[in-house]
């Protein structure tokens, strides 16, 4: 066992280092790795220690659940200093189905050096399940809005646009995360806005998000970045419109969104409002930003040499095969074909977002055509086009099972027959 992992396994409560912690059973697990504790005292449970530097931000991400006793509590903690930075506490209904998710920020004080990032459950009894906890760099200075001063109060680093007194105050009683929240009172105008520009690159991902709570009033207020026309920052793919999230939920809600950086690294995270009717009492706590790693991909073509099974041509996603076919009458015929499937029938529209085409038969003038498509996860529709008549013979619940090969049989006659036999 590495020093690191003797580290992890570690209970607070008592300072005990434990001799191992058990793996989770594959019966308990969410990711391919994980650890449980069994409590014999409150807080007890497992740790990590990291070395930091004062003024480091951070974004935190950890999944665990109860047993039904326990209570999950995740903290960020100032080891050099022994303070507590920040922590969020799960439930006791939280299950391997449903965990309890956490996700908060933090920034390293003066003088800390040493960040442990504490698993622990605040009851005496009860067996915990840890399922991931990841630590990562944020871009975001002073995430958590501890520091700042100023009438409208501004979070040290922060910049203000057009705020007038009484606009933004520091909140103590109601915050996600930490001691402090910033709140926007019913005054915060359209033209008003808070901000923090990090330091980005042009034609990289991130992800930016904040937590946010309504008070009262209208949905007015948004988490958004600058420009209305994708100038700076965009999301994912888009090349119009701007990143701009409503906050509308009365509780502590993660707004978050995939962003591409379109314009000379400047894309600003912020708060502002949107409209001089709508206008509302909110809460905002622990933004951040953090850079996406590139992934690159190589896509081969498909070809009829690299698509030949043993059962057949294979045909993926949207892929298509075409064959020219001769001497079909355009009044009567029969039509035979294997089909293998890839997915049980019922699946096809998970994995895709348009129903599937098994085949489609067509004249070159596409005056008359035979389609045989799903339509639904429930159905498999035959339809037929005579001279632009539509006839349709629908298959409720097929059995077209994966792996399994099919001979299909199609047998139409112009002005009304059309059946399909497997």
């Amino acid at each position: 066992m590495s020093s690191a992992e003797r580290t992890a396994l570690y209970n607070s409560g008592s300072g005990v280092e434990f001799p191992f912690a058990p793996a989770l059973a594959s019966t308990e697990k969410v990711y391919p790795g994980g650890y449980k504790h069994v409590s014999s005292v409150t807080n007890s449970g497992l740790y990590y220690d990291k070395t930091v530097t004062a003024g480091n931000d951070w974004v935190i991400r950890a999944l665990g659940n109860s047993d039904g006793t326990s209570i999950p509590k995740v903290i960020l903690y100032d080891q050099t200093n022994g303070a507590e930075i920040g922590s969020l506490t799960g439930t006791n209904t939280s299950t391997r189905t449903d965990p309890d998710v956490f996700i908060f920020t933090g920034e390293a004080p003066a003088g800390m050096t040493t960040l442990r990032v504490k698993l622990v459950n605040t009851q005496a009894s009860g067996t915990t399940y840890w399922h991931q906890v990841e630590v990562l760099s944020n871009l975001i200075s002073n995430p958590s809005l501890e520091t700042g001063s100023g009438d409208p109060f501004t979070p040290t680093g922060w910049t203000t646009q057009n705020i007038d007194s009484g606009d933004v105050l520091q909140n103590s009683s109601d915050v996600h995360s930490g001691t402090y929240s910033l709140e926007f009172t019913n005054s915060f105008l359209a033209s008003e806005s808070v901000w923090y520009t990090p330091s980005l690159i042009t034609n990289k991902y991130y992800t930016m998000g904040a937590w946010a709570k309504k008070l009262s009033g209208n949905d007015g207020q948004r988490l958004e970045t600058p420009s209305l026309t994708c100038t700076f920052t965009c999301y994912q793919y888009a090349t119009t419109g701007q990143v701009s999230l409503s906050v509308s939920n009365a509780s502590w809600t993660n707004y978050s969104a995939v962003v591409r950086v379109v314009n000379n690294g400047f894309g600003r995270w912020g708060y502002g409002g949107s409209s001089l009717s709508l206008i509302q009492n909110e809460l905002t706590d622990d933004f951040y930003t953090i850079s996406l790693t590139d992934v690159s991909l190589t896509v081969t073509p498909a070809s009829e040499a690299n698509s030949t099974e043993s059962t057949g041509i294979r045909v993926d996603g949207t892929d298509t095969y075409t064959e020219t076919i001769s001497d079909l009458s355009t009044t009567r015929g029969t039509i035979s074909f294997d089909f293998t499937p890839r997915r049980n029938f019922d699946k096809n529209l998970v994995f895709q977002a348009n129903p599937p085409i098994i085949i489609d038969l067509n004249r070159v003038d596409g005056v008359d055509r035979i389609s045989l498509r799903q339509t639904s996860t429930t159905n498999l529709a035959l339809q037929g086009y005579f001279n632009s008549t539509l006839i349709t013979a629908n298959w409720s619940t097929p059995t077209l099972n994966a792996g399994t090969t099919y001979d299909m049989q199609i047998i139409y006659q112009a002005g009304g027959n059309l059946v399909l036999k497997v």
